[in-house]
């Protein structure tokens, strides 16, 4: 989040309220793109953080 300016400044130019990126626990698949032109993060680094599990999901067994 650091590298857009922080949730503020991301929401901003998101066209999004801070309150909604700051409920991000990661950025969502829809807006990969978007953040990745914002902090210069290749969208292939957000897609492996986005889509790895989470310590405390459990595996469907």
């Amino acid at each position: 989040m650091r590298k857009g300016g922080g949730p503020v400044l991301m929401a901003r130019q998101l066209g999004i309220t801070s309150q909604a990126v700051c409920q991000w626990k990661r950025v969502p698949l829809s807006r990969i793109q978007d953040v990745s032109r914002l902090t210069k993060t290749p969208v292939s680094t957000l897609l492996k953080l986005a889509t790895r599990k989470h310590p405390t999901q459990r595996s469907a067994l």
